[in-house]
Order: structure tokens, then C-alpha cells, then sequence
């Protein structure tokens, strides 16, 4: 993954385009793109979310798909682990800032409890969700 933020200023109506050039220890180079980005007239930019924050899963109990809303912060990276009732890591997944719907399909688990924590550099928290099969 690659992160590029474009510090000169952008007009609406105009197309931009960006190349990335990867350069290798040994020095070989690969380009890759072109890749355009215009700005719609009237369209702002999308705002990152202030705070980092976990929301309750929905529904809860689920039977075998479950959506947990999250928000990363700007200039945070979150983790969303989730745990059997036993306490070990099954699943681990990385967000960018930005906000989230995350889809957890679970039909390989059993039925029970288990919980799920947003992490990142400025947040913890850890809340319990139900699966009924």
C-alpha cells in the first residue's frame, strides 16, 4: 500500500493524473499508472472523522453475518481484532482513517460469545456480540 497527499492546491473541473515509480534496493525501477483524479464543481472533499470510535454491532445476536461501525481518525491506523469467549485471536484486521461498515461473516464459528476491539494510537475498546446458529 502506497500513500501519496498532494500538497499543491486542486480546482474543481480539472483531471490530475499521478504515476508511482517503485525503486528496488538494486536499483531497478517499476512505473506504475497513470491513474487520474478529477474534483467535480460543487463537490468537497470527503472529511476524515475527528475521532477514533467503536460502535455497537448490529444485529446482535446474529446468525452468521454481523456489521460493525467504526471511525478512524485522521492520521491513526485502527485494528479491529476479534476473540472467542476464550480469549484467542481469530480474526485481525487493519483500517485506514475513515469511517466503516464491517462486514463479519462468521458461518465457520460455532455459536457463542465473542468480542471485538478497536485499537489504535489514541483509542481501546472492546465490546461482546452473540452468535445464534
Amino acid at each position: 500500500n502506497y500513500e501519496f497527499i498532494d500538497e499543491y492546491p486542486v480546482e474543481t473541473n480539472n483531471t490530475y493524473w499521478y504515476w508511482l515509480e517503485s525503486v528496488s534496493n538494486s536499483n531497478d525501477t517499476e512505473i506504475y499508472g497513470p491513474t487520474s483524479l478529477t474534483i467535480p464543481e460543487g463537490e468537497t472533499p470527503p472529511q476524515l472523522p475527528t475521532r477514533t470510535e467503536l460502535y455497537a454491532n448490529y444485529p446482535n445476536p446474529f446468525n452468521p453475518e454481523t456489521t460493525i461501525d467504526l471511525t478512524i481518525k485522521e492520521g491513526e491506523i485502527g485494528t479491529l481484532s476479534i476473540y472467542n469467549a476464550k480469549g484467542q485471536l481469530i480474526e485481525s484486521h487493519k483500517f485506514e482513517a475513515g469511517e466503516y461498515n464491517f462486514e463479519w461473516e462468521a458461518s465457520s464459528y460455532s455459536s457463542g460469545v465473542y468480542f471485538y476491539k478497536l485499537e489504535s494510537e489514541s483509542y481501546s475498546e472492546t465490546k461482546k456480540m452473540l452468535m445464534i446458529k
